[in-house]
């Protein structure tokens, strides 16, 4: 059922199963960019959850964002590790998302529940063997500017708010920003392109080598969750099972198309469809109801 909503503990940690893409996608980036573009995010997820609500025009809106957001993001990960463009690996991924989403928010989330604690015992184990080789004056050295992608991704978990039930907010979600901001650290101190290659060139404490194997497959799983949220969010967003087919083949055939626009400019249109309108719309809608409670009393 799509109109069901999630506990806060379990949103939070679907939430933070999102982590390993927005390692990657930080990887990408100056450690300085991506831990501001991390800061900025966390504070307008984190108003999104106080004061957004989403009514049917809003929700529009940012459901034909999210598709074509996600079309996007599609495409990134077929390049992620060894620049290799073909599109049926994260068609496969979004197929598998697909049969996922369609079971329900609730059942998704289970299953990245479950899937996110095997992650976790991952890249602890990753982070910890790359310490033991960084250089703390190629980590400080900015040299990479920012492409927007993380932006874009780290505004996606203030959507979930679409799925949760009453009650505080869930504090696992800040996940994703903060081991994107250390994976970010590691992979420029290392001086790798991308945290997948920073994989290849550690052994966990001499015992263990060639871990990226396992690296590759978290991260596989990392898009494969991130996609069955955003599918979810389709749903909630829309009309419950016929918004998530047509989001997921939206987003195929902006993969498949090859169409691009620029994530500065979708940076802008996910303020204004996933912030900005959504606060906005809280506060007229709590006005209008002072006015109405005041003219009946």
């Amino acid at each position: 059922m799509y109109r069901e909503t999630l506990p806060p503990r379990q949103l939070g940690v679907w939430l933070a199963s999102i982590s390993p893409v927005a390692i990657q996608l930080a990887a990408a980036e100056g450690w300085r960019s991506a831990a501001i573009t991390s800061g900025i995010c966390i504070l307008a997820v984190w108003a999104i959850w106080q004061w957004g609500s989403f009514g049917r025009w809003i929700s529009v809106g940012a459901y034909i964002l999210l598709t074509i957001v996600v079309g996007q993001f599609l495409r990134e990960s077929a390049v992620m590790w060894s620049g290799n463009s073909d599109p049926w690996v994260p068609l496969l991924l979004l197929g598998l998302a697909l049969w996922s989403a369609l079971k329900g928010a609730s059942a998704a989330a289970r299953v990245g529940c479950v899937l996110f604690w095997a992650m976790l015992m991952i890249y602890p184990l990753v982070f910890g063997a790359a310490l033991r080789d960084l250089n703390w004056e190629w980590a400080i050295a900015e040299g990479r500017s920012s492409g927007g992608q993380l932006a874009v991704l780290l505004l996606l978990p203030g959507l979930g708010k679409i799925l949760q039930k009453k009650g505080r907010t869930p504090g696992a979600g800040v996940l994703p920003y903060i081991l994107g901001v250390i994976g970010t650290i590691l992979t420029l101190g290392l001086r790798c392109d991308n945290f997948y290659e920073l994989s290849k060139s550690i052994d966990l404490f001499g015992a263990v080598k060639h871990f990226e194997a396992v690296v590759f497959s978290a991260a596989t799983v990392g898009w494969f969750l991130l996609l069955s949220y955003c599918l979810s969010l389709c749903g909630g967003l829309g009309e419950g099972r016929p918004s998530v087919i047509m989001g997921a083949l939206v987003m195929a055939a902006w993969m498949l198309c090859d169409m691009h626009i620029q994530y500065n400019i979708l940076i802008i249109f996910g303020t204004i469809f996933w912030v900005l309108l959504p606060i906005l719309a809280q506060v007229v809608g709590t006005q209008k109801k002072m006015k109405k409670s005041g003219k009946t009393s």
